[in-house]
């Protein structure tokens, strides 16, 4: 929130198409993966917020619409997880909550009209979620990772 409002203050940018980091995901106890109690609201939040100064401040392409849809889908996919990790690995009305909520159903909306864009792997993701088959989309998820 602090980049955003820090942009809407500047002058300009310069992007520089270079990857000059790399993030290493230290796991289970990295914040990424901190179960948060209102994770759903944060990330609805900041996500809200980068859409509005985005479609203020900036010209969008079609397929930056469609990363931003999906970044914004896997983050909610991560609040969901960390639900589930959270409860001893049981779905529960918080996790009903959230996948019947209209910012859910909108972010799905989104990547599912994105599909093509995406990754084999990614629209398999897509489609399980929007068949409610969460579980299944979870431990094929961790497969995966454990394959990587």
């Amino acid at each position: 929130m602090f980049n955003l409002d820090y942009l809407r203050e500047i002058n300009g940018f310069i992007h520089i198409d270079a990857e000059l980091y790399h993030y290493y995901d230290s796991g289970p106890g990295s914040l990424n993966h901190k179960y948060y109690s209102d994770g759903f609201e944060i990330k609805t939040k900041y996500f809200e917020a980068l859409r509005d100064y985005c479609e203020s401040q900036m010209n969008f392409t079609k397929e930056q619409y469609a990363e931003f849809w999906l970044k914004y889908f896997k983050a909610l996919q991560r609040v969901v997880d960390s639900v589930y990790e959270y409860n001893g690995h049981k779905i529960n009305d918080k996790i009903h909550d959230i996948l019947e909520s209209n910012t859910y159903k909108e972010v799905l909306h989104n990547v599912t009209i994105n599909r093509s864009k995406y990754k084999f792997i990614t629209r398999i993701d897509i489609w399980l979620f929007g068949h409610e088959m969460y579980l299944i989309n979870y431990m094929l998820r961790k497969v995966l990772q454990k394959l990587r």
